[in-house]
């Protein structure tokens, strides 16, 4: 017999290190406290979520009393809960962008990626959708380092894509008016004028690389404005 209310839990198997310790390993897991309910004769264990949402109380599995050298009910159910929210969590979107500091995510992720060996390049087929400025930069940049590109367009011709009726120009931290643009200020105006749903991480990248982005696009050939000493024409946008 279980004797008082206030060991069910620990008499159950409950232990609060194992659980901190898989709370850590399993972040995706909302927080929550585990609960005993008795049902009839038996007890059983639930997880209740910390936040007040729909159907915050999950029924996890039936808490017994473990016999020596055997696991734990309250093992059985942490195992059985990482399983229940690891199935919820297939069902969801993930952007799988690194771990790092804003600033430094895709400059790690850069620096941590495996190379490829150029002979072995040309055992890649790259299939590039779109034939602007970015579709065909790319594709024509890929080519270059030797990989199978294959260029996609589903207008009938290729010199219909945007870019070539873009007439605003392209938005980049050059800062050759020296008006104070910085990566940071370009990263915070397309994060603004994105209605701040933009994600974060790739929009400060693409402020990162924006000026090399025009410095490619000009070794490539497109046609930007210039002004009359030869410089491309710069203006700064906003106010």
């Amino acid at each position: 017999m279980i004797s008082n209310k206030k060991n069910i839990k620990i008499e159950l198997g409950f232990d609060s290190n194992e659980m901190n310790i898989f709370m850590e390993k399993n972040k995706y897991i909302p927080k929550g406290t585990f609960q005993i309910r008795k049902n009839g004769l038996k007890y059983y264990w639930y997880y209740t979520l910390s936040v007040n949402v729909t159907n915050r109380v999950k029924y996890i599995s039936q808490a017994f009393k473990a016999e020596k050298g055997k696991k734990t009910s309250f093992s059985i159910a942490l195992e059985k809960l990482a399983l229940k929210y690891s199935e919820i969590n297939e069902n969801k979107l993930h952007s799988n962008e690194p771990e790092s500091k804003l600033s430094n995510k895709w400059t790690n992720h850069k620096f941590n990626v495996k190379l490829v060996n150029p002979a072995n390049k040309k055992k890649y087929n790259i299939i590039v959708v779109g034939t602007g400025l970015a579709g065909g930069s790319a594709a024509a940049s890929l080519a270059e380092l030797g990989y199978n590109v294959q260029s996609f367009s589903y207008h009938e011709s290729p010199r219909r894509a945007h870019s070539i009726a873009a007439q605003g120009g392209i938005n980049a931290s050059k800062n050759y008016s020296n008006d104070g643009d910085s990566t940071f200020r370009l990263f915070y105006d397309t994060i603004k004028g994105g209605d701040y749903r933009a994600r974060e991480s790739n929009v400060y990248r693409l402020a990162e690389v924006s000026g090399n982005i025009i410095d490619q696009c000009v070794a490539q050939g497109v046609p930007f404005a210039r002004e009359y000493g030869g410089l491309l024409d710069n203006r700064s946008f906003g106010g």
